[in-house]
């Protein structure tokens, strides 16, 4: 079958999923030199500037993080649905850029979202893998950030020992939680440059004044926007604000009230921008509705803070990853105990900062009560706080063991975690069992991007994100999820789901696809979870929106008004669609064109009934070029029945000319199992056609001529047409 290629626009890259031979190797490498380069750098006689020291850290930061992250960052599948959540709302923002009237990011606020367009401007760029690229990035500012803080809060050679654990779990670790670009990641920049500009301030003025107070302010009010989930860190940094502000030394009441309404001015400007960008475009209801009073109610809808906490472990012993690291924290926290006790003396304050940021971070992590790895980034920085600070206190209690105490922290910080990598080995991708749709949804995404134009938006119902990223379609609703709409709620019936309707009447979507099925993500029955289960949306469906195809388990829908507009746009579809077909790929259902046969629901599809002997004719335009079609006999007529078999015929009808045989099939299931079930069947047409013809379609009787229970079914009738310029489906 000859293929119009140009329809599918493969995408140009070619990414290596598979780990290359030596890559351990070669990254451990890496890292050992820039450990022992950064430690030269901190403990040498010759003492390097603060500034430069941060920026060889930041980049040898990088370096390492680009090295251990670089198979995921170009394996293509998802790790978790919510990167091509993040991605797909992204690449809408690029659309319509108003937050709440395009986007609703569920429990991620528009921060995350506005922080990835820069790594989706580039169309060519694989969303997944420009998602994936924009968390190590917001994982590397952290780091980067954090170790600028540790230096000036603890020393460099504290800093760069405390921050070793976190860093080296960052780069080796390859628990899909944690390496996919997920929703926390974007805080934690916020949280480490306020905490560095917060402590830069505090120690340039008092009060604390300047650009660094303001913005240091400006980062901590940032947090509630990026997820509300961080909005204890946002709290406890404007808390520390207003701590360091009022014990101020020298400092007149007014300067240090002038300095307070500073902060607060900063601090509340992300607010007030965002209502200032939801107020005027009418979206004020959708921000409380779906933000706060919807964070709210996630938050409180499992109390079990145990339940989460025992979900939570059960899951990161997995590999092990995270618990090395908690332990290693603290074990440096028990020392660093010692330590203070032995030199009563060292950065207590940072000792607070690291175990109130723990409780703190742990406390974020299981209030949703759900065993979602991915919230324990929350306890990445205060865990590279309180080994720091434990580290300092160690190195100040007993000065002679500080060879041995570098020694053993660099064996537990960093030989251990690149020795538990080497024994789980490279992340093999092949054992990672992504859903068995991911596959399906990319060639979806060929699919609706053949009849999809500029300008185009795409609506989903059900959970199934990838498809506005292997499409590259903006949404047409605020939803990168239906899961809101689906699920029974005290949201769902009188807010979510008349919303959907609400943006689909608004923004008339010109593809609509139904993703729920068999062995979709989480939502699969039909009948009481896909869109016709609700009346209204049944009847908004009907009212706009013609039924184009069921493939690859999904419902796939057009608006009513396109296909007169778009001929050569739905050939193209077609194609797409023939494609899928031809390498088996596809199990698909198309309408039924009118007939005055009975129609049954066979093996998930629609087919006509047809009783022995029976005949229909199909206009031919003179553009076909393929037939393709669905077969066999209805499985009562040979397993309760005593059918002797049935015949199927397919004649090219031309006026004035004897019928010619194109498909002749006999079926005789009762004998042969072969010809039980779907049968399928394609033929080629005459190329030209004559003008006027038809094509016959004739259900005969078996051999005896006996039309008891010769009950055949026939379904998913398709033409293959002639595109322009000579091109074919």
């Amino acid at each position: 079958m000859r293929v119009a290629q140009h329809a599918l626009r493969p995408n140009p890259f070619r990414f290596q999923t598979m780990t290359p031979p030596g890559h351990f190797w070669l990254a451990s490498t890496l890292t050992l030199v820039a450990v022992a380069w950064l430690l030269h750098r901190t403990c040498s006689a010759r003492p390097v500037s603060g500034r430069r020291l941060d920026l060889e850290a930041a980049a040898l930061l990088l370096l390492t993080l680009l090295a251990w992250r670089w198979p995921g960052l170009c394996s293509l599948i998802d790790f978790n649905p919510d990167e091509s959540q993040l991605a797909a709302g992204a690449l809408t923002l690029l659309h319509d850029p108003l937050y709440w009237r395009s986007v609703d990011g569920t429990t991620s606020g528009p921060v995350n979202f506005y922080a990835l367009v820069p790594f989706l401007v580039w169309d060519g760029l694989p969303a997944v893998f420009a998602t994936r690229l924009g968390g190590v990035f917001f994982l590397w500012g952290a780091l980067a950030l954090t170790f600028a803080f540790l230096r000036r809060a603890s020393g460099a050679a504290a800093a760069l020992l405390g921050l070793l654990p976190a860093w080296l779990f960052a780069a080796v670790t390859t628990d899909w939680d944690f390496v996919h670009c997920s929703s926390e990641q974007a805080s934690l920049p916020l949280i480490a440059g306020s905490a560095l500009l917060l402590l830069t301030a505090s120690r340039l003025g008092s009060p604390p004044s300047g650009w660094r107070w303001q913005l240091s302010a400006l980062f901590a009010g940032l947090l509630p926007w990026a997820k509300l989930q961080s909005v204890l860190f946002a709290a406890a940094l404007a808390a520390v604000a207003v701590i360091l502000t009022l014990r101020a030394e020298g400092a007149s009441l007014r300067a240090r009230l002038r300095a307070l309404a500073i902060y607060l001015v900063w601090f509340l400007l992300p607010t007030t921008f965002f209502l200032g960008l939801a107020i005027p475009g009418g979206q004020m209801r959708h921000l409380f509705a779906s933000y706060i009073l919807n964070n709210l109610i996630y938050a409180t809808a499992r109390p079990d803070l145990l339940a989460a906490a025992t979900g939570l472990s059960q899951a990161v012993w997995l590999t092990g990853y995270f618990p090395l690291l908690l332990a290693t924290t603290l074990a440096l926290a028990l020392l660093g105990a010692s330590g203070v006790l032995a030199a009563r003396r060292g950065s207590v304050w940072l000792l607070g900062a690291g175990w109130g940021g723990l409780l703190l971070a742990t406390y974020t992590a299981l209030k949703p009560g759900l065993p979602a790895p991915h919230y324990l980034f929350y306890l990445l920085l205060p865990c590279a706080w309180l080994a720091a600070a434990s580290v300092q206190c160690l190195g100040e209690g007993f000065p002679r063991l500080r060879p041995v105490l570098i020694g053993w922290i660099l064996g537990i910080g960093l030989l251990l975690p690149l020795a538990l990598r080497h024994h789980h080995g490279p992340p093999d991708f092949s054992v990672f069992q992504p859903p068995r749709h991911q596959p399906d949804d990319e060639r979806l995404g060929a699919i609706l991007r053949a009849f999809a134009q500029e300008g185009d938006t795409l609506a989903v119902w059900g959970w199934a994100p990838r498809l506005f990223v292997s499409s590259r379609l903006p949404q047409g609703t605020r939803d990168g999820n239906a899961v809101r709409q689906i699920q029974i709620s005290s949201q769902r019936d009188n807010y979510y789901r008349p919303r959907f309707i609400e943006d689909m009447q608004r923004n008339r979507p010109a593809l609509f696809v139904d993703a729920v099925g068999p062995g979709r993500l989480v939502f699969q029955e039909r009948a009481h979870l896909a869109h016709d289960a609700f009346g209204d949306m049944a009847a908004e469906m009907r009212a706009h929106y013609r039924f184009v195809a069921d493939c690859y388990n999904v419902r796939i829908y057009v608006r009513a008004d396109l296909p007169a507009q778009r001929p050569e746009a739905l050939r193209r579809l077609e194609a797409a669609l023939h494609l899928g077909i031809a390498d088996g790929s596809a199990q698909w259902s198309w309408p039924l064109p009118p007939a005055n046969f009975p129609t049954r629901y066979l093996y998930g599809r629609h087919a006509w009934h047809l009783q022995t002997p029976a005949e229909y004719s199909f206009p031919l335009q003179g553009d076909e070029q393929a037939f393709y079609f669905t077969y066999g006999l209805i499985p009562q007529c040979y397993v309760h029945g005593t059918t002797d078999g049935a015949e199927l015929r397919l004649e090219l009808m031309v006026p004035q000319q004897e019928p010619r045989l194109l498909f002749q099939r006999f079926l005789e299931p009762r004998s042969i199992p072969a010809d039980r079930g779907v049968q399928r069947g394609h033929l080629l047409l005459p190329d030209p056609l004559p003008p006027g013809a038809s094509l016959r379609l004739r259900a005969l009787p078996g051999p005896r001529g006996d039309m008891s229970w010769d009950w055949v079914f026939f379904g998913e009738p398709r033409f293959a047409r002639a595109l322009r310029h000579g091109e074919a489906p």
